[in-house]
């Protein structure tokens, strides 16, 4: 799916208070990188993910590293 607007991330009071991800190739490094702007909800296409184990190391990370986020898959 090709998306007809440009993505711009914003950012308040320096928080990440959501990040939304719905591009494939999702991996564990974009997670690492994610995790630490702390953000309280993170949001990923259910099947952007490179495979199942991946989802499951990714949502470790945030358990591990920033256990306040909230992360759905959808």
């Amino acid at each position: 799916m090709k998306l007809k607007c440009k993505i711009q991330p914003y950012q308040i009071n320096a928080t990440a208070l959501m990040v939304d991800c719905f591009e494939p190739g999702i991996n564990e490094e974009l997670g690492k990188k994610l995790v630490h702007h702390g953000p309280l909800r993170v949001v990923f296409r259910d099947n952007g993910f490179v495979s199942d184990a991946v989802k499951i190391n990714v949502e470790q990370i945030f358990k591990q590293l920033s256990p306040g986020t909230e992360v759905k898959s959808i």
